[in-house]
């Protein structure tokens, strides 16, 4: 814990070999984020058991809806990173979390990640209750963050776009692919001049709409890194024919 009990949790993590993206001397930050999303967990349990400070229902569930990775520095093989978590909005559909990644003293990742609260009966989005969370004072406000207004550079899936299968390690307890799965398809289809030559700077992911067992999946690459240094991933449901996800990141 650190500055007020009411607002932050924190967990550690080191930097091990499985850690590193194959191939490169990338922090892979899905891992990151797996930790991540426990710290999370430890945030709600200790809102919900310490403070007695619940808000949504027992049939509901959280799921990201979009979020935002900044890279300042890459971690270092067998550095201590210790990941923390804080609420820093909420309203009634959502709710914002910061999540700070340092290694002595030094802010390496910042996260930002958007949550909604879904009925995993009805799947849909449903109410979620601020009131709680802004008795107790457990709101960190002085943080802010408004995501990016993403959007595909297409919504069709060509004979030439990159085919991935579904593993059954990639569905989660709520029966869809697990979100960390699409970043992690993301950076299979990253072209290798790419990853070699650059550096990730920024990435940004938007969900839009689930992924289940038995669907086909489809993603299309773009580049610009000679103007915006931007590459986007659309990840496309073709059993549907929706987009699931955006992915764009920054380089440098």
């Amino acid at each position: 814990m650190e500055d007020s009990k009411l607002k932050v949790v924190s967990k550690e993590l080191v930097v091990t070999d499985d850690l590193i993206i194959p191939g490169t001397t990338q922090i892979d930050l899905t891992k990151i984020l797996e930790k991540a999303m426990e710290v999370s967990g430890l945030h709600d349990n200790y809102l919900q058991n310490q403070l007695n400070v619940k808000f949504i229902q027992e049939n509901h569930t959280w799921v990201i809806t979009q979020y935002e990775i900044r890279i300042l520095k890459e971690a270092e093989l067998n550095a201590t990173l210790e990941i923390d978590t804080r609420l820093i909005e909420v309203n009634r559909f959502f709710c914002t979390r910061r999540y700070s990644v340092v290694s002595d003293g030094q802010l390496l990742y910042e996260v930002f990640a958007k949550f909604a609260a879904i009925d995993m009966e009805k799947r849909r989005i449903v109410r979620i209750n601020p009131a709680p969370l802004e008795t107790e004072d457990i709101i960190d406000s002085s943080y802010t963050i408004e995501f990016s207004k993403i959007k595909a550079f297409t919504n069709v899936a060509n004979e030439e776009d990159i085919r991935v299968g579904i593993d059954e390690s990639d569905i989660d307890e709520n029966l869809h692919v697990n979100n960390l799965v699409y970043l992690r398809w993301a950076y299979r289809t990253i072209p290798s001049n790419i990853s070699e030559n650059y550096k990730m700077k920024r990435i940004e992911v938007k969900y839009e709409k689930e992924i289940l067992p038995q669907d086909t999946v489809a993603i299309c690459n773009q580049a610009d890194l000679e103007e915006s240094k931007q590459t986007q991933q659309v990840i496309i449901n073709e059993s549907n024919n929706k987009i699931a996800s955006v992915i764009n990141i920054e380089w440098e």
